[in-house]
């Protein structure tokens, strides 16, 4: 099963950011504010009071405290479930899985540069291009992509072009890889890379008054 949550930044208003900061241990207070534009803190502040909440109804709150980068800045907490967070625009997204798991969230609103193309696979360069929603169709291939190398942790690749994720499944250094899509809103586009296919997904909304009366 992969479990998601997902958060809006219009839920929290600057007064609120500032209460809820606390809830976090220092050093991802640190980290947090290490952001200059209030919606970036924001939206790693809202990621992590996800992170947060999860471990709470697990019982394991205590586990925040080993919360730590691993490979290319992959979010991880040693002997818990994995996990992976996303942003963009005004949406955060978190999901936790038993078995590896990346996810992804783009606003479909930046132009499609000849640069950022050249990532693309042919295949997946002719279907944008074939495409009567150019922008939709570009921007559904990337989070797939994205969610991808966030689910091996690899970080961006030299050889992105020659991965293709138009489909919904996708095999890389010998395995297979399947995508789900997340429908938030029709401006966004979001996937989630999995290594089970058929897998079951719940999806919830977390605001940040949910944890007031957990203690």
């Amino acid at each position: 099963m992969i479990q998601v949550r997902y958060a809006q930044l219009d839920w929290m208003d600057d007064e609120q950011f500032n209460h809820y900061l606390a809830f976090v241990p220092k050093k991802v207070q640190d980290d947090i504010k290490r952001f200059r534009k209030i919606d970036d803190r924001k939206s790693k502040l809202l990621g992590k009071l996800m992170l947060l909440n999860t471990l709470i109804d697990d019982n394991k709150v205590y586990l925040l405290d080993n919360l730590d980068l691993v490979d290319n800045q992959k979010p991880a907490i040693e002997g818990w479930y994995e996990f992976n967070i996303s942003h963009s625009g005004n949406f955060v997204l978190f999901c936790w899985s038993e078995i590896p798991v990346g996810i992804d969230i783009e606003k479909q609103q930046e132009n499609i540069t000849s640069e950022i193309t050249s990532w693309l696979h042919p295949v997946e360069l002719e279907h944008v291009i074939n495409s009567s929603h150019n922008r939709k169709c570009f921007f559904d291939i990337w989070t797939k992509k994205e969610a991808l190398l966030k689910n091996t942790g690899c970080g961006l690749i030299d050889n992105l072009n020659e991965i293709n994720c138009v489909n919904l499944k996708v095999k890389h250094n010998h395995r297979d890889f399947y995508f789900y899509p997340i429908a938030f809103h029709p401006d966004y586009s979001a996937h989630i890379c999995h290594t089970m296919e058929s897998e079951h997904i719940t999806i919830q909304a977390f605001r940040p008054e949910s944890l007031r009366t957990r203690g």
